[in-house]
């Protein structure tokens, strides 16, 4: 149903997405202004509540905030408010209520599941009924996996129903993600894993090693190796390896030598340059320089 900004759907999942594990049972976007009445009247009996008396679901659902502001509370949780870039987490048999601020109003997108996988994921470490308000911060690419999954349940063709019964687990690792990202411990280790790089960058000429880089960091280096490739995706040494590469092809694309060069990048000798080189590369320094310059190489000294 769609009508003023808003789309409503519900569904009874299939044979075919119960033999999956998990099947979508609702799903929508709506947008409230300031002082518009809460919820809307067109959801059915077993989903509509009054934000006074909350509501006890047999399902799961995911109610993302974009805009606005509004609360949040549960049996577990104590009233909690909520802004933009929240993400409710709702759990079947969990009485909790709801509601934007009325001086705001917000818009919303949901979607609610359920199936023996369904229990598996929402049961695990990674959601709790304790902590049921995530926040992601403002993003675009939520949105738009809701209406993915909207576009897959207003098909008739085979497996589209299954398509948007993945597209919640996608959803869902998504939304970890982001929390992960978004929350205060993690923006503290980005912006530390930002200055050590711009470390390992300007040092690369000295032989800085990882543990040097956590020491001028004033970090204990466990700390450091396990958020350095948790927020970089390499270790400290190799991201080291990578951009010293990176620097000796560029110089290798001047008129300097391979000895200048290899003394510039901190080795002892042009031969250890090379052997390191050809290591990573599968090609000496001089058959690299080769391939990128149109000069004979024995116009360059070595």
């Amino acid at each position: 149903m769609a009508q003023n900004n808003t789309y409503i759907k519900y569904l009874s999942p299939s044979a075919e997405e119960e033999g999956w594990g998990l099947g979508v049972t609702t799903v929508g976007h709506a947008y409230y202004p300031p002082g518009a009445i809460y919820p809307a009247s067109r959801h059915p009996g077993t989903h509509f509540f009054s934000p006074e008396q909350g509501r006890v679901l047999n399902e799961y659902q995911v109610l993302y905030v974009s805009d606005g502001a509004g609360w949040f509370r549960s049996r577990s949780m104590k009233p909690r408010k909520i802004g933009p870039g929240s993400v409710l987490l709702l759990f079947p048999g969990e009485w909790h209520s709801y509601y934007p601020d009325s001086a705001t109003g917000w818009r919303e997108y949901w979607i609610g599941f359920k199936g023996e996988h369904a229990d598996r994921v929402m049961r695990s470490p990674y959601f709790s009924r304790s902590d049921a308000v995530m926040e992601i911060g403002p993003s675009s690419s939520v949105p738009a996996l809701f209406m993915e999954c909207i576009s897959y349940l207003q098909g008739d063709m085979s497996g589209c129903r299954l398509a948007a019964a993945g597209l919640v687990r996608h959803l869902l690792g998504v939304i970890y993600m982001k929390a992960c990202r978004n929350s205060s411990a993690a923006r503290q280790s980005v912006a530390v894993m930002e200055r050590a790089r711009a470390i390992m960058r300007r040092s690369l000429q000295h032989g800085i090693h990882p543990e040097d880089v956590a020491c001028e960091l004033g970090v204990g280096y466990s700390w450091f190796r396990q958020e350095f490739r948790r927020v970089v995706g390499v270790s400290p040494g190799q991201y080291m390896k990578s951009e010293l590469m990176a620097r000796a092809k560029e110089l290798l694309a001047s008129d300097r030598s391979i000895s200048e060069i290899a003394y510039d990048l901190g080795f002892e000798n042009s031969g250890q340059f090379s052997v390191m080189f050809r290591k990573r590369e599968g090609m000496s320094p001089t058959e690299f320089r080769r391939a990128i310059s149109p000069v004979p190489p024995e116009q360059y000294l070595i």
